[in-house]
């Protein structure tokens, strides 16, 4: 058996993913390895899909109202 050292966020997030798909964190893990970083977890559904992305969404200051394209590459063409 080996041991992988993760923080804490990444562990929890692991363990939250692989319990949402009925796995342990160890079989999830397991699966993940033999399927070479292919997804191991069933197909979302809507629902499920923006439920994820709404745990991954953090809180952020908006952009600014004249926020352009030219802000984001200002240091090359």
């Amino acid at each position: 058996m080996a041991t992988i050292n993760v923080d804490d966020k990444t562990r929890l997030a692991l363990e939250s993913f692989a319990a949402r798909i009925g796995l342990t964190l160890e079989d999830y893990l397991k699966r993940l390895a033999e399927h070479g970083g292919a997804s191991v977890a069933p197909e979302l559904s809507a629902v499920e899909f923006d439920s994820l992305v709404d745990e991954l969404t953090i809180e952020a200051p908006p952009l600014p109202v004249d926020f352009s394209r030219a802000d984001i590459y200002c240091d090359h063409d």
